[in-house]
C-alpha cells in the first residue's frame, strides 16, 4: 500500500507538471496567433487600400478615355459637315478640291 501511495504521488506530480506544459503552451500558441492575426490584418489593409487606389484610378482613366472617344466621334461628325458643305458650294468649280472633300470623307 506504501507503494501505491508513493506512485500515486508521483502521477499527481507528473500531471500538475503536465497541466502546467499546456496552460503553458496554449497561452503561447494564443499569443501567437493573435499576433499573427494582427500582422495579417494589417497587411490586408494595405493591400485593399492599394488596391481601391488602383480601382479609382483605372475608372478616372476609363472616364477620360470615354470623354476622348466622344470628342473624336464628335470632331468626325464636324468633319463629315464640313466635308459636305464645301462639297455642295465648291464641287461644281474646282474639280481638285472635290477630289479633296470626297478623300476627306472616305478617311473619317
Amino acid at each position: 500500500e506504501r507503494e501505491d501511495t508513493m506512485w500515486l504521488g508521483k502521477v499527481k506530480k507528473l500531471s500538475s507538471k503536465i497541466r502546467g506544459v499546456a496552460t503553458q503552451t496554449n497561452s503561447g500558441l494564443e499569443r501567437l496567433g493573435n499576433s499573427l492575426s494582427a500582422k495579417l490584418s494589417g497587411e490586408l489593409n494595405a493591400v485593399n487600400s492599394e488596391l481601391r487606389k488602383l480601382q479609382n484610378q483605372v475608372g478616372h482613366e476609363g472616364l477620360t478615355m470615354a470623354k476622348e472617344s466622344q470628342n473624336i466621334s464628335e470632331l468626325n461628325k464636324l468633319v463629315k459637315n464640313l466635308a459636305t458643305e464645301k462639297s455642295k458650294s465648291k464641287s461644281d468649280s474646282d474639280p481638285v478640291i472635290s477630289s479633296e472633300i470626297n478623300s476627306l470623307k472616305s478617311e473619317v
